[in-house]
């Protein structure tokens, strides 16, 4: 029973976890539609479930790991060991790169530890896309060779196994992990390359913006805007920046221009 301690706890996280997020997801994909009602509504609906199985499946690994054999444990724990060591060495030699770049960025900024706290949190999704596949095959040559070099790889064979049947557990985490790569790339990894990039805007130029010199025509009413600076939460109620306005007539000859330096808008009131 020991042995499914761990699928147990990592359970009562995961659910914990999807409980507290995916109702603020949901709540995210409500607003993005009403911004977006063009947007595909069937694949960012999906986005609540996704994050849902994604929080649950460091438990499934849990469960294969109690379901299966001592010998089978060992060789997780051997492959598993790689891969964690692999991915944290990969990420100090990003992250020592990334800082010797940035870290003038990092002071310009009016807390410098919450700042890098955020920057480095919101990479976290893309970084793990980018190098969980050069850690798993790290971690499977480390393992595999070590095994290897004591002669353990020879005796399990001798016990009956092949080596299908040998690399077996190793594959299935390393499926796992291309569970969460799967999970992160649906949405959360592109999205936090955006956020990534746009904090360090938020530094150089004092504001975040998700885009600048968006320029878009409405069809029904003959209107041409422009926004300076289009905020990054702007469901959030954050206004729109240098606002320029220009009505046309069925002509196509200009009628009148409005310009603001910031225009609200708040569908709650509309």
């Amino acid at each position: 029973m020991r042995r499914f301690l761990p699928a147990l706890i990592l359970t009562i996280v995961g659910i914990s976890l999807a409980v507290l997020l995916v109702s603020r997801e949901a709540a995210v994909v409500s607003d993005h539609l009403v911004g977006f009602p063009d947007d595909d509504k069937t694949a960012h609906l999906l986005r609540p479930a996704v994050l849902c199985a994604l929080c649950l499946v460091p438990a499934l690994a849990a469960l294969y790991y109690g379901l299966v054999g001592s010998l089978d444990r060992y060789l997780i724990r051997s492959f598993m060991g790689a891969f964690s060591l692999c991915f944290t060495a990969l990420f100090s030699i990003w992250l020592i790169g990334d800082l010797t770049e940035n870290i003038s960025n990092f002071r310009g900024s009016g807390n410098t530890l919450n700042f890098m706290g955020m920057y480095y949190g919101a990479a976290f999704p893309k970084f793990f896309v980018d190098f969980a596949p050069f850690g798993l095959l790290l971690a499977m040559l480390y393992s595999l060779g070590k095994l290897s070099r004591g002669q353990e790889i020879v005796s399990i064979i001798q016990t009956g196994r092949g080596v299908a049947r040998l690399i077996a557990p190793l594959v299935t985490m390393g499926f796992m992990v291309g569970l969460v790569c799967l999970g992160f790339n649906y949405r959360w990894a592109p999205a936090a390359e955006a956020y990534h990039d746009a904090l360090l805007e938020e530094v150089k130029m004092g504001s975040l913006s998700r885009a600048r010199n968006v320029v878009y025509f409405t069809e029904d009413n003959r209107r041409l805007w422009f926004i300076g600076g289009f905020p990054y939460n702007y469901h959030q109620g954050e206004p729109l920046k240098n606002v320029i306005v220009r009505s046309f007539s069925k002509e196509g000859s200009p009628e009148w221009r409005l310009r603001a330096e910031r225009a609200e808008w708040d569908r709650h009131d509309n």
